[in-house]
């Protein structure tokens, strides 16, 4: 009997109900049962081969762009590239503009380097640019640009002499004539806009179709890394100066026209 309790206490020190039945059994069985304890065996868990991924969806948050601090310093300073560099260039300016995060983007401006000029959207009657200059390039018709346009179209025209495509002239740009018959003429009231032919031989603009011309093709190729956007229109090409950062998205994107590239439709 003293054998037997000695052995429940052992059994209920070690701990668990099953442990004092082994021990038990052990005592009431002798020495040989005693010799041979039983194996307490539990279930364990599966080993885990990986940790679950957690899912994790990225959200844009829909921000007003006009708030970046660089923004409201580059607006403030009337500096259009820097605005546009503030956004995270030209594509970004596009989205936010297109999903109506950019309030300060007046696209109806005409002081800015952004803005859309066409025969539905003139030009404010009695504004003009306060920054005429006279370009460089060669012109029929004393031809006038805001500074930063001529700066960037004179850089234009010796990159195309440079590279040996040919010589050209301009024949239209600033114009305060809101009822000229050129089609581009909405965008000549803004001074960002200019007309060139191509030059043979001392002849400009004989007639010939100037995207048929090594110039035509070289601005056509190369125009947008100076800033502008190109359309062939006959013996002229009409060029559009935006700046470099969104000639380049308009470029990339395969758009023809600001209105496109910011989606304005058409009236």
């Amino acid at each position: 009997m003293a054998a037997r309790r000695g052995a429940v206490l052992l059994a209920m020190a070690i701990g668990g109900s099953a442990l004092i039945a082994t021990a038990v059994a052990a005592a009431a069985g002798g020495a040989d049962a005693a010799a041979e304890p039983s194996v307490i065996t539990q279930p364990w868990p599966d080993p885990v081969s990986a940790l679950p991924v957690p899912q994790v969806r990225s959200v844009v948050a829909a921000r007003q762009i006009c708030d970046l601090p660089t923004m409201r310093e580059a607006s403030a300073a009337d500096d259009d590239g820097g605005m546009v560099l503030a956004a995270g260039g030209g594509a970004a300016l596009r989205a936010a503009v297109v999903s109506a995060r950019a309030d300060c983007i007046d696209l109806a401006d005409p002081a800015r380097i952004w803005v859309i000029a066409d025969a539905a959207r003139p030009v404010p009657s009695g504004w003009s640019p306060s920054d005429l200059v006279v370009p460089e390039t060669p012109s029929i018709a004393g031809t006038r640009l805001r500074a930063e346009a001529a700066e960037s179209l004179d850089h234009l025209h010796r990159a195309l002499d440079a590279a040996g495509g040919g010589d050209i002239a301009l024949t239209a740009g600033y114009t305060d004539q809101s009822g000229a018959a050129d089609p581009g003429a909405a965008e000549h009231r803004t001074g960002l806009a200019v007309d060139v032919v191509a030059c043979t031989s001392g002849d400009c603009g004989a007639g010939a179709d100037i995207a048929t011309t090594s110039q035509g093709a070289w601005l056509t190729q190369n125009a947008w890394q100076y800033g502008w956007i190109t359309t062939m229109t006959g013996r002229e090409a009409h060029l559009r100066y935006v700046g470099t950062e969104i000639a380049r998205a308009v470029h990339d994107g395969g758009y023809s026209s600001l209105q496109q590239f910011f989606a304005v439709p058409a009236r």
